[in-house]
């Protein structure tokens, strides 16, 4: 699972795509959540993505 901003969302997929094999399950991160942080830079998260 991947949690990404805006800015890092067609890495986030391709990583997914590349590590899992198996096609992205793209979701908006819940607003309880929005403490997380991108995994490539320091933005919050708005998406996460996890293999299907």
């Amino acid at each position: 699972m991947i949690y990404c901003c805006k800015t890092h969302v067609e890495q986030g997929l391709d990583d997914i795509v590349d590590k899992h094999e198996a096609v992205p399950i793209f979701e908006n991160v819940p607003e309880e959540k929005e403490l997380l942080l991108c995994e490539y830079c320091t933005n919050t998260a708005e998406y996460k993505i996890s293999a299907g």
